[in-house]
């Protein structure tokens, strides 16, 4: 466990953890309530203690291109999952900021003729399993 000093915020751990996040918002990248500011900055946090710490969150695109992930570079890794009687490729970006390593995943769909609930339905299944290729991911040493 990490020693608690009260006096010091800052004081490295002990016996570091490998720590993953996955969570639907981190800020300032994406943020609708609570979760996105914990997301955003508990990581931070928890990295400044000496812990190695991955956050793991869709790359939503407002557009063809977001301003937000232009420190996210694209990691050249693909997958491709079949759902839905279709293929979707997933692919992963990432970028190494305040001690963090932050992973995106964009899902480039085959058809964009969708209804917003199966939309919905594709991205949550897509990205449970694709979360397990991101461990995979991760412990090739990307940071």
């Amino acid at each position: 466990m990490p020693q608690e000093n009260p006096g010091n915020n800052n004081k490295l751990s002990q016996h570091p953890f490998n720590i993953v996040f996955v969570s639907s918002e981190v800020a300032p990248y994406s943020k609708t309530g609570g979760l996105g500011d914990v997301c955003g900055s508990l990581p931070i946090a928890l990295a400044s203690r000496g812990n190695r710490v991955m956050v793991v969150s869709p790359r939503y695109m407002n557009g063809v291109d977001d301003d937000k992930f232009s420190g996210a570079f694209d990691a050249q890794c693909r997958i491709a999952l079949s759902c839905f009687d279709g293929e979707h490729e997933v692919a992963f970006f990432h970028e190494f900021r305040a001690g963090v390593d932050w992973v995106f995943l964009a899902i480039i769909l085959a058809s964009f003729v969708l209804f917003a609930h199966i939309l919905s339905y594709i991205r949550i299944d897509t990205f449970s399993f694709a979360y397990l290729h991101t461990c995979r991911f991760a412990s090739k040493g990307t940071s």
